[in-house]
């Protein structure tokens, strides 16, 4: 750009264009203020409330790059994840709608930056004229009109015109609109990479949910199998004609395992629509899956250590939705450089050089040529105050969109605090859990020896399948979540907080 403005400054104008020196002098007046990012570097200069970080690990952290996608959802491991990941970038349309977005934006770029040019139009105006030379009028006798004999002539004419119009950005109405430009397409290309790092998370979120969900299936299955032996054990007690045995024995045992086959059915239809909604992520129809021959375990999740938990908050800036809220402001402060240079009269440098012709061997004869040039200088005069009010609203669009940002900053913070804390406090409700569980499974075991041997009544029995049940589901539900929390921190921190593999953006444009 610094090379166009000096080679349009080397242009000579004339001294005809003289009148033009006083809006020289006073262009530039509607130069906007730079944006500085005081209040934001406020929010993000601190360490997270959650992080136990030393300075000498702030300084180990992996430096913010907006042009690498951080392959995060390698640390998980799982070669059916990255096939899936690898699928989903490749094929998903919704990534798709956003790189044509950027393409369209790159073509707004284009345009703008035409304005900065001459306009050149050549125009070619071939004619051909016949004159009636059959009759003519006297002015008496026999209407007027004398019949000399002759049909008349025809003559032909042949114009071409080469038009220049040049627009001079003397206010700044055409810089500004193009560094709005620019930072509108930046702010696309973020929203591209945001929506990236979202489709992988939904992708992990979708698998876990589809892995959770067969998971307890097969639980419940078990425990089908389970709650029908108990159902046998009581008919056949109550067949035998045992003490305490009755017919509404049998019938709860029935309603037990019945209930266990409704959940069943439940589980299998919670497995078919996950498998969908995964099938969708990545592209394609809904398919049939199979057993996966990587199936995620979730018990085996990669503690994360001290280190690792330590983010410091500047760690936000590769966010890339934070980084397409800058861009907008930054947009929404040139914007308002438009509206002051629309105060500004409007200069249009015009040139006109032709010729025109009746035959088309003397196009090039100096005798037939045609030029002009002219120079015109367009104001508002008075519009009831219509360019002071865009003005004030474009300062106001960028109060908001300012405001905006620092709410994303906020959220940002949330998100990360939240993801941290959820790890640490799931990891305790995990381990309770599972002693809930083992107790649970212990109390099954010895309420159905005792009742065995008579000592013990079958509403305890029933009772404690119910409780390992719900002890089971809700082990592999908090699994489940525990495996979100993780997937929300690498996506609260924009990939992963350490140095790892990287992957150009171009690679996975679809």
């Amino acid at each position: 750009m610094t090379k166009l403005w000096r080679g349009l400054s080397l242009m000579r104008l004339g001294s005809g264009l003289g009148f033009l020196l006083p809006f020289l002098v006073v262009a530039g007046c509607s130069q906007v203020n730079q944006l500085t990012r005081i209040e934001q570097q406020t929010l993000l200069g601190e360490q997270f409330l959650q992080s136990g970080l030393s300075e000498q690990q702030s300084s180990d952290q992996a430096e913010p790059n907006h042009d690498k996608l951080v392959e995060w959802w390698r640390q998980f491991d799982n070669e059916t994840i990255n096939l899936l990941v690898s699928q989903a970038l490749k094929q998903n349309y919704d990534l798709k709608v956003a790189a044509a977005n950027v393409l369209e934006s790159q073509a707004l770029l284009d345009s703008a930056f035409a304005g900065f040019w001459p306009f050149l139009d050549l125009s070619y105006s071939p004619r051909r004229n016949f004159i009636s030379t059959a009759t003519r009028f006297t002015g008496n006798g026999a209407g007027g009109f004398i019949n000399n004999g002759s049909s008349g002539k025809f003559s032909s004419r042949h114009a071409v015109t080469l038009s220049l119009s040049w627009q001079l950005d003397l206010f700044g109405r055409l810089r500004h609109g193009y560094s709005a430009a620019q930072a509108d397409l930046n702010a696309l290309e973020q929203d591209r990479v945001a929506l990236t790092q979202t489709l992988i998370a939904n992708v992990l979120r979708q698998y876990v949910a589809l892995q959770t969900a067969r998971q307890r299936l097969r639980v419940s299955e078990q425990i089908s199998v389970s709650r029908e032996l108990t159902l046998q054990t009581v008919d056949r007690r109550y067949r035998h004609g045992v003490a305490q045995t009755s017919a509404v024995d049998v019938r709860l045992a029935r309603e037990n395992l019945l209930s266990a086959q409704a959940s069943q059915t439940a589980l299998a239809l919670e497995v078919e629509l996950a498998s969908h909604a995964l099938d969708v992520l990545v592209g394609q129809a809904p398919l049939d899956r199979a057993e996966q021959p990587h199936e995620l375990n979730l018990a085996q999740l990669v503690e994360l250590d001290d280190q690792v938990i330590g983010i410091p908050m500047h760690m936000l800036d590769r966010r890339p939705d934070l980084s397409a809220a800058e861009f907008r402001t930054i947009a929404a402060n040139q914007r308002i450089g438009v509206a002051l240079a629309d105060l500004y009269p409007d200069v249009t440098l015009t040139g006109r050089l032709g010729t025109n012709t009746n035959s088309l061997s003397q196009f090039f004869s100096l005798d037939n040529l045609i030029a002009s040039v002219a120079a015109e200088v367009a104001t508002a005069i008075f519009q009831g105050g219509r360019l002071r009010a865009e003005v004030a609203a474009a300062e106001a669009r960028l109060q908001a969109q300012a405001a905006r940002y620092n709410q994303l900053i906020l959220t940002a913070i949330r998100e990360v605090e939240d993801a941290l804390a959820g790890h640490r406090l799931l990891d305790q409700r995990i381990e309770q859990i599972r002693q809930q569980l083992n107790e649970a499974r212990q109390a099954e075991k010895l309420a159905k020896q005792r009742y065995s041997r008579g000592i013990e009544r079958l509403l305890v029995v029933l009772e404690t399948e119910r409780r390992r049940q719900s002890a089971e589901d809700l082990m592999l539900q908090v699994e489940q979540q525990r495996w979100n929390t993780r997937i929300n921190l690498y996506l609260a921190v924009g990939g992963d907080w350490l140095p790892a593999q990287t992957q150009h953006l171009s690679q996975v444009t679809p």
